[in-house]
């Protein structure tokens, strides 16, 4: 089987996909079962395979599997997905729809609230308003402190934090340079602990798998970027943490979140446990795997490991 794994990308998120798809790379060399090629994408958007420039429609012939090892902006929205979709090329993850979805912050919001997930409470800020307006429309809203994203972008890229409404226009330029004429989304602060969790599908016999939960502490210098993934600093605590009520329940949003999106083979959703329940702050159907990252932590956490998630995915769709 002739397998190609596809990494970088023009975006901000190159180096995370690099290191994603060496892993995927040494994993799957090393079983010696499949040929299998390192298609890389320069920051300029250029196809390499195994260091030679070439297009999608040559690297691609007689590729029977591309595992997507790609994040963020231009990966994750449902384009790169298309170039496989032309081309009849199997890809791993989750469908351009679903990806397109997803890389709306408010759009997923909007979706999930109607499933009956809870997420936070937001205001949608356009880049012509005036940040103090902005400020004193969060504070009616929203409450005292408060979460601002870019309304379109990869899972937790771009996530800033501020402490009461004085802070908001200060934070809010900071998020409008570097998200450009992006709108905004102001969001309610929810306080509990967070917690990652991934799902699988088609794994040890259910539909969708659910891994167990794993506990964010974030690190010290952490007040800015709040919920920025795989962050150096972090501390991540097992699923012994958790009663299990806790862990059925974050399981049971974990999945109805997947399902509800339509996300294919794997995703991983944040949360915030609160004694109500969780509420869902952010939702990433590429997350980095890598071998420390959280996704691997959480395979491991079940007895699994990133190998046999690499074979299960061959399996799943060959």
């Amino acid at each position: 089987m002739k397998i190609a794994v596809i990494r970088g990308g023009g975006n901000k998120d190159h180096m995370v996909s690099i290191e994603t798809g060496k892993t995927m790379l040494d994993h799957l060399r090393s079983r010696g079962e499949h040929n299998v090629i390192d298609l890389y994408i320069n920051k300029d958007g250029a196809w390499h395979n195994e260091g030679m420039p070439t297009t999608p429609g040559i690297a691609l012939r007689h590729v029977d599997l591309g595992f997507n090892a790609m994040h963020g902006e231009g990966a994750e929205d449902g384009n790169f997905q298309i170039i496989f979709e032309g081309l009849g090329v199997p890809l791993t993850g989750s469908g351009k729809m679903a990806a397109a979805l997803s890389m709306n912050k408010e759009l997923t919001k909007n979706v999930l609230r109607q499933a009956g997930v809870r997420v936070p409470s937001h205001i949608r800020v356009e880049h012509h308003e005036d940040p103090r307006e902005v400020a004193m429309q969060a504070f009616k809203k929203l409450g005292g402190w408060y979460i601002l994203k870019p309304i379109v972008g990869s899972s937790s890229r771009g996530v800033n934090f501020a402490k009461g409404h004085r802070e908001v226009p200060y934070v809010l330029e900071a998020v409008r340079w570097e998200s450009g004429l992006t709108p905004i989304i102001v969001e309610e602060y929810v306080r509990g602990r967070e917690v990652k969790i991934g799902v699988v599908d088609n794994f040890r016999g259910q539909k969708h798998y659910a891994l167990l939960p794993i506990e964010v502490e974030k690190g010290h210098g952490r007040d800015g970027n709040v919920h920025s993934p795989e962050a150096w600093g972090d501390v991540h605590h097992g699923c012994h943490n958790f009663t299990n009520e806790e862990k059925r329940e974050a399981e049971r949003v974990a999945i109805l979140v997947h399902k509800t999106l339509g996300l294919e083979d794997y995703s991983m959703t944040d949360m915030i446990m609160t004694p109500r329940g969780p509420v869902v702050i952010e939702v990433n159907p590429f997350p980095p795997i890598a071998d420390r990252s959280m996704f691997s932590e959480s395979l491991l956490q079940i007895g699994s490991s990133l190998p046999e998630f690499l074979d299960h995915l061959i399996r799943q769709n060959n």
